[in-house]
């Protein structure tokens, strides 16, 4: 489950999930969900994603950050997402392991591209675990 919520110039994100891969992986299809209409883009080439940090918060903003980057080199738009592995216990701090998967834009697809997100920021950014329920949220800048 994600939502869109207002933020002064900027687009507040918010995803919950049972686990924390699941939010992570909520927040991330929040994200592409503004930037395009992501059932327009199947799932035709995956990528892989691998990223770090010293929290779950720093994790997060890299994930995200990392997705926009790889979406503008490649020229996809990811619309699926499979966290594979948040390991938590690394002597590196956090890490994260995921494949994206999505499709490349072209003539076709490119009507149905919304708006640009530039970056994901540490500005309002939260990860709350719970025994039932993980909640992330960030903003990012648009």
């Amino acid at each position: 489950m994600w939502e869109i919520y207002d933020h002064t110039a900027d687009l507040g994100l918010r995803a919950s999930g049972r686990t924390i891969q699941e939010a992570f992986s909520e927040i991330a299809v929040a994200m592409f969900s503004y930037i395009a209409d992501i059932e327009k883009f199947p799932c035709e080439t995956k990528i892989d994603i691998k990223c770090d940090g010293d929290t779950l918060e720093d994790l997060l903003v890299d994930f995200l950050n990392k997705l926009l980057t790889e979406s503008a080199i490649e020229g996809i738009v990811f619309s699926h997402f499979d966290i594979t592995e948040i390991d938590e216990r690394g002597k590196k701090g956090v890490t994260l392991k995921a494949k994206a998967c999505g499709a490349k834009i072209n003539s076709q697809n490119k009507v149905f591209l919304l708006h640009e997100v530039k970056a994901a920021t540490y500005h309002d950014l939260k990860v709350q675990k719970r025994l039932a329920q993980t909640m992330v949220q960030c903003v990012v800048d648009v």
